[in-house]
Parts: structure tokens; sequence; C-alpha cells
């Protein structure tokens, strides 16, 4: 739970927390269109395995790294949910659901910025 803490700042837990889950909710008919259909591919029958897997090794690796204090680059944290946030309305709009998972992916960058400015995980972005 520390940790979880500390990726949200002692201020910004409950106004964070709602956020997500109002984009969570927002992103969640298409995503589940997207995911229903790459399930129903053969060569992507296992992709499940392999979210939970990433999740599980992030997971591992933010334990892992030292705490740092950093400066959130804002000017790329406004383009990134700029972004998701348009490319999620032409989604919604177009009924296109790998436009929502590429507006989801924009908008995990963005929370991955946020979350790296107190941890030093260094190769975070590959």
């Amino acid at each position: 739970m520390s940790s979880f803490r500390a990726l949200l700042g002692s201020s910004w837990g409950r106004p964070l927390v709602i956020g997500v889950f109002v984009v969570g909710f927002a992103y969640l008919p298409l995503l589940a269109v997207y995911l229903r259909d790459l399930c129903l591919r053969e060569h992507y029958r296992f992709f499940p395995v392999f979210l939970v897997v990433v999740l599980m090794l992030g997971w591992k690796r933010w334990q892992d790294a030292p705490p740092v204090r950093r400066v959130l680059p804002l000017r790329a944290l406004i383009v990134l949910f700029a972004s998701a946030i348009a490319s999620l309305a032409l989604a919604s709009f177009l009924r296109s659901p790998a436009l929502a998972f590429v507006s989801a992916m924009l908008a995990t960058a963005g929370g991955l910025l946020v979350a790296t400015r107190r941890r030093a995980m260094s190769h975070t972005f590959g």
C-alpha cells in the first residue's frame, strides 16, 4: 500500500483514483470489442497471459526501483492526454475499437510519465 501512496502522492489520492475509474469506464466498451476480436484470432489467443505477465513484471520492477523526485514534463503530458482524448472521441464517433486501443496506449504512456516521477525506472519506455 505504501508504494501505491507513493505513486499518487499525498494530496492527489482520491481525485486521481476517481479520474482513473471514469476514464476506464469511457474506454471499456470499445476496448472490450477490440480485445474480443483479438481473442478470436488464432495467433492472438494467448494475449491475456501476455497482459498479466506484463503487469506482474511492471509491478515487480516498480517495487524494486529506488525513489527519486522528478519534474513532470507538462507539455508532453498535455500532448499525450489531449491526443488520447481526441482519438477516443474519434474512435467513439467512428466506432473503431482499434483507434480506441491506440487512444488507450497514449493515455497509458501519459500515466507512465506520471508514475515514474517518483521512482527511478530508467527504461520505462524501452
